[in-house]
């Protein structure tokens, strides 16, 4: 669930319940890799005629070969103990499953509710520090692809927002590692700055001359 909604940028609730076992695929790239897709559905953001150019928008799941928590691995074992007959994704498990048993869910769908606080149930039994929404995965799904530098134009590719600034309102807090980064790009430069102006006869500038921004020359 968690890595259906933070791989695909789901909005936690959206066609949660409607998911089918064959919206899902799993193919092979160019290099090997083995990865997940699932068919677009009617959303907020992708509507109507939206959809037909869904085929080079959607996101992939990718494998992490050698890595027992690879994310196709455990969604290949998902799909491999769903109930047969059940055409649904989301299924109700039993109360009691065994590894040798084909399956370890019942002949029954989950209902809505569930699936809809799934996160905030998690949270709670995980005990951790605040109750977290399906939501909340989407957000950090947003955020960490902004702070890795991926556009915002391949990022709305993904989550299928119509506009850079809804993108924005995900990423305005910045992460530690983004202002550390930011401090020390700031560091470096202003260290080469104070390297030329220590060495300049004219290091103060005067009172008529703006100081903006430092020449590129005087900088460098």
């Amino acid at each position: 669930m968690f890595e259906f909604i933070y791989y695909f940028c789901n909005r936690g609730r959206e066609n949660l319940r409607e998911l089918q076992k064959t919206d899902f695929t799993v193919s092979v790239d160019s290099t090997g890799r083995e990865y997940v897709t699932v068919k677009e559905r009617q959303t907020k953001n992708h509507r109507g005629d939206d959809l037909q150019d869904m085929s080079s928008k959607q996101g992939r799941m990718y494998d992490k070969p050698g890595d027992p928590r690879c994310p196709v691995l455990s969604f290949k074992k998902y799909i491999g103990k769903l109930h047969p007959e059940n055409p649904n994704f989301w299924q109700r498990p039993m109360k009691r499953k065994y590894e040798e048993k084909e399956s370890w869910y019942e002949n029954t769908a989950v209902g809505k509710n569930i699936l809809y606080s799934f996160m905030a149930n998690l949270s709670k039994e995980a005990i951790l520090s605040k109750i977290y929404t399906n939501h909340c995965i989407r957000a950090t799904s947003i955020t960490t692809l902004d702070h890795e530098g991926v556009e915002a134009r391949h990022i709305m590719g993904l989550s299928g927002h119509r506009c850079e600034s809804s993108i924005k309102s995900y990423s305005s807090k910045l992460s530690e590692a983004k202002t550390r980064e930011m401090s020390e790009i700031l560091c470096k430069n202003i260290s080469a700055t104070s390297k030329t102006l220590s060495n300049s006869e004219n290091a103060v500038p005067s009172e008529n001359v703006s100081t903006d921004f430092l020449d590129s020359d005087l900088i460098n």
